[in-house]
């Protein structure tokens, strides 16, 4: 087995755990409009950037599962696994468009992209999120929200998770910051071609 498909493998079951963690210690609490605020975006932005989609998946998903087997954090199924593909669907692109970056721009000048990256992920996790409960209340036959409700619920949500994009983003800056720079090469794929370097750094 390649290390491109291992070491994700690894990686992922590493950083649900480390989620799962820092849930049962007590460093998250859940905000009014139903977000769960903690360092937890942190550790799978970092597991998504480095790791890549297959890391940030497993990661993700088990990391639900473990919350709705041990912390009771159960939901119906249709709508425990449109949160997983939503969720991890979310990460991936954040990994893709981290590739992107790493190979076109050179760091420090990248940290302005990978604060965009974090702007995405949130701009877009929100209504992406209210979308899919809503769908799941039709089909389900449950009381549907009107459009005002429903921009009211979007609004109250990103001022739910302002601290979470503020935490997610100052930490992430700074653990580029630390790290050496042989680290901030994505580590989920291999270059095709061997005689150019993914990145060249200044």
């Amino acid at each position: 087995m390649k290390k491109i498909v291992w070491q994700p493998i690894i990686t992922g079951i590493f950083s649900a755990i480390l989620v799962v963690v820092t849930g049962l210690a007590g460093l998250q609490y859940t905000s009014p409009a139903g977000w769960i605020i903690g360092i937890y975006p942190t550790i799978y932005a970092m597991t998504a950037a480095i790791w890549g989609p297959l890391a940030i998946t497993l990661a993700f998903t088990l990391t639900r599962v473990t919350s709705a087997l041990v912390l009771g954090a159960a939901r119906p199924p249709a709508s425990f696994w449109a949160n997983v593909i939503l969720g991890s669907g979310l990460y991936a692109l954040m990994a893709y468009l981290y590739r992107l970056a790493y190979e076109r721009v050179k760091f420090p000048k990248r940290l302005f992209f990978w604060a965009g990256i974090v702007s995405l992920f949130y701009i877009l996790v929100v209504p992406l999120r209210s979308a899919s409960n809503t769908i799941y209340d039709y089909i389900y036959g449950y009381e549907v929200v009107t459009r005002a409700e429903w921009l009211t619920s979007i609004v109250s949500s990103y001022q739910a998770i302002l601290p979470n994009f503020v935490a997610d983003l100052f930490f992430t800056s700074l653990i580029w910051g630390a790290l050496p720079k042989t680290f901030h090469r994505p580590l989920w794929y291999e270059k095709k071609s061997k005689n150019q370097p993914v990145s060249k750094e200044a």
